[in-house]
């Protein structure tokens, strides 16, 4: 499972979605999963990713929100069969490659908004789910 929406800061998460939307999952992991949260805590949206992730594990069947869906549920392979199969890690070589096949490569142009390092992201990842206890 991943899920990096509360991996970036508010700013970024605003950016990706809508202030509202963030503050209010933000809020209530705060809420359900610290101890002794004050209102101000609740109120701010500033949840760690442990509380995140137990929010969307605990939840995500029930709030039947396609956001935090397993992917195996969200793409079910044994149901359509694929003739492709790109990675977020490669997406931009994956595009490149679909693209030529398709052959419309000179005709659509990707830019992307939210090019990190591989490195970063191979940090970032270790420092939030090294978080995780389960």
């Amino acid at each position: 499972m991943m899920y990096f929406y509360r991996i970036f800061p508010l700013q970024s998460c605003h950016e990706l979605f809508s202030k509202m939307f963030c503050v209010d999952v933000a809020s209530t992991s705060v809420k359900f999963y610290r101890k002794g949260a004050t209102v101000e805590e609740i109120e701010s949206g500033n949840a760690t990713f442990l509380e995140f992730a137990q929010y969307v594990s605990d939840t995500y069947q029930i709030k039947r929100d396609p956001h935090w869906y397993p992917i195996f549920n969200r793409l079910q392979p044994c149901l359509i069969p694929y003739d492709f199969i790109g990675k977020m890690e490669t997406m931009d070589t994956d595009t490149q490659y679909l693209f030529k096949v398709l052959k419309i490569d000179d005709l659509i142009s990707i830019e992307y908004a939210y090019a990190h390092g591989k490195s970063s992201q191979i940090d970032l990842l270790r420092k939030y789910y090294g978080t995780l206890t389960k």
